[in-house]
């Protein structure tokens, strides 16, 4: 239905209601997962979704994308600290994950950027491409960010956020003759 309305291409398998899509003449899906963030709230578990890609250039890289809690219920505390937790579960997989690939994380982290959670993203190196209140762009040292920016809430009560980011040369690139 998604791929039918939009033109792109389901990269990463929804989980908790969030996944990850991609133009399908742009980028080639070379790997998806997701993982529980151990960070429950009211609604449910919490997740984390990627997509390890590759562009028309083979340049790869891994996007992920999250959905942190809000609410809390009887049974699970949505707080600060269970947002820090997430993030701390997060990043240590990423880091898992990807070695010394780059990065883009995308999310609704439910948390201003005072907050712990966003702020151990910074801590562990992340840049910050753009932040609408709760929703955010985070990106790895291999980009360089061209533009950046919101848009309409219609419909919405969030903005949605974009950032135009371009993979830096790597290494092996430059020294290429």
């Amino acid at each position: 239905l998604l791929t039918g309305r939009t033109g792109l291409e389901v990269a990463s398998k929804f989980a908790g209601a969030q996944g990850i899509m991609v133009k399908p003449k742009k980028f080639r899906i070379l790997m998806a997962g997701s993982r529980d963030l151990e960070a429950t709230g009211k609604w449910g578990t919490r997740y984390m979704t990627w997509a390890k890609l590759e562009d028309r250039n083979e340049r790869r890289f891994w996007h992920f994308n999250t959905h942190w809690c809000v609410h809390s219920n009887a049974s699970h505390v949505c707080d600060e600290e269970t947002r820090y937790r997430g993030a701390k579960t997060m990043v240590k997989a990423i880091h898992e994950l990807v070695g010394s690939e780059p990065v883009i994380v995308t999310g609704d982290f439910n948390a201003e950027m005072d907050e712990r959670g966003p702020q151990h993203f910074l801590q562990s190196g992340f840049k910050l491409a753009v932040n609408e209140w709760v929703d955010s762009i985070f990106y790895s040292n291999d980009w360089e960010l061209v533009s950046q920016g919101t848009g309409s809430a219609a419909g919405s009560d969030h903005h949605p956020v974009y950032a135009e980011l371009r993979l830096k040369p790597s290494p092996s690139a430059l020294h290429v003759k």
